[in-house]
């Protein structure tokens, strides 16, 4: 009777925490589909685009970001789990000081809870739905990071043409103002020519130094942002992206597919909707299943013998706790993603459009400086240094033509900056993956 007791009360606990029991979860869940740990690239002294971005996917903001994948994981693989039985044993008439004390009195008794409304589905849908959401935003993390990281790359890289420039620009009006003083000291020129001079040579100086210390800053905060040594980046390499052809922003629901930002959104609308089903589940309560057995031999010669098997149930009644709460909670977390949602679409392809209608702008001027106003001014130096060489004029016509081209060129450097900017945040709002990048 007792072995009988027994094996009733381990299959009573075996079968409620079996996978097949009253709120089974998934068996096997299907892992969310995550970006895979980036492959450390090498440092370069001198990298270029295509390495700053490569580089960039192994920036430490992308671990932080991926180990925010490993814990939703590990907390999903949690969810799953069901309640432990809770098993004891107890015993009577242990130490009675008598000698008729009979033999103990045993008791062993098992209690296991039974989740019901599907609270552990639920629960487990929730774990699933943020391992997801991990993952999303470890994928807008890398493409957020890897903006930065090309934006500081184009800074630099047109940091570094402009201070050459500058410095270029500068020693051309140096020559200007020693012709300049070459022909005061003649007496062909006022003393009013110098200072104005003086001051184009002393500006374009203070630019170009300027200019430097932007870059030493701009170096430091991208070698921060992929995790390399100070001093690691010396320059860098390579030509600026240009626009492309750019994509229409698209019809409704576009970015909602591909816009790393809408897809984060909508990620937090699907975890809100399963709180929302997971606070539903948590207005019924839990059964605890209980089961007994019990043994008493009485005398001290056992002429008695009683053996008790019990089962039994407990449930709480919900009079007071309803969870209507956190179910009102819930519902008004969804709406407000869904609102997140239409705030996010609405800016987000107000944004684009804008960037779309500025590049189309800036090309244009672009086209106009560089295919026009340059070569213009490209041959009038090339007149001027011809009229020089041939004695009909001096050498100040040319000096001063090769500051109108340098003018020009600086101009051209800046378009093509705000041009190459633009196209990255472009690209960015569009969730294309940074490879595409260098291939604008």
């Amino acid at each position: 009777m007792r072995r009988a007791a027994l094996v009733a009360l381990a299959a009573l606990a075996a079968a409620c925490a079996a996978p097949g029991g009253a709120d089974s979860a998934p068996a096997a869940p299907v892992p969310a589909a995550v970006p895979a740990p980036a492959v450390v690239q090498p440092i370069a002294a001198r990298p270029d685009l295509a390495m700053v971005l490569a580089a960039s996917a192994s920036a430490p903001r992308n671990a932080v970001a991926l180990a925010e994948i490993a814990v939703n994981e590990g907390l999903r693989e949690q969810a799953g789990l069901t309640p432990n039985p809770v098993v004891g044993l107890s015993a009577e008439r242990l130490f009675e000081n008598r000698a008729d004390r009979g033999v103990p009195k045993w008791r062993l008794s098992g209690r296991q809870r039974i989740e019901t409304a599907g609270k552990r589905a639920a629960r487990v849908e929730v774990a699933e739905g943020l391992v997801a959401d991990a993952g999303v935003r470890a994928e807008r993390e890398r493409i957020l990071v890897a903006e930065a990281a090309a934006l500081l790359w184009i800074r630099i890289r047109a940091g570094e043409r402009r201070a050459a420039l500058l410095r270029e620009q500068a020693g051309a009006s140096g020559e200007l103002l020693a012709l300049a003083e070459r022909r005061r000291a003649a007496g062909r020129a006022r003393e009013d020519d110098l200072p104005p001079l003086r001051a184009k040579v002393a500006e374009w100086t203070a630019s170009a130094a300027e200019e430097e210390a932007a870059l030493a800053e701009d170096r430091r905060v991208l070698e921060g942002l992929l995790g390399w040594p100070d001093g690691a980046i010396q320059g860098v390499d390579g030509e600026m992206p240009g626009a492309g052809s750019l994509p229409a922003a698209g019809g409704e629901g576009a970015f909602l597919a591909t816009n790393p930002e809408m897809r984060a959104l909508a990620s937090a609308r699907t975890v809100a909707a399963a709180r929302t089903r997971q606070a539903e589940t948590l207005a019924w309560p839990d059964v605890d299943v209980m089961a007994m057995a019990e043994d008493d031999e009485e005398g001290m010669e056992g002429t008695r013998h009683d053996h008790k098997v019990g089962l039994g149930f407990e449930v709480p009644l919900p009079l007071f706790d309803r969870n209507q709460g956190n179910i009102a909670a819930a519902r008004a977390e969804e709406r407000r993603a869904e609102a997140a949602i239409r705030e996010a679409e609405a800016r987000l392809r107000a944004e684009y459009d804008g960037l779309a209608a500025s590049l189309a702008t800036l090309g244009e001027a672009r086209r106009a400086l560089a295919g026009e106003a340059l070569p213009a001014r490209e041959r009038a130096r090339t007149l001027a240094a011809a009229a020089r060489d041939a004695g009909r004029t001096d050498a100040q016509p040319e000096v001063e033509a090769r500051v109108d081209v340098l003018e020009v060129r600086l101009a051209v450097l800046d378009l093509d900056a705000r041009i190459a900017e633009r196209a990255a945040r472009a690209l960015a709002l569009l969730g294309r993956p940074p490879e595409e990048w260098v291939r604008r």
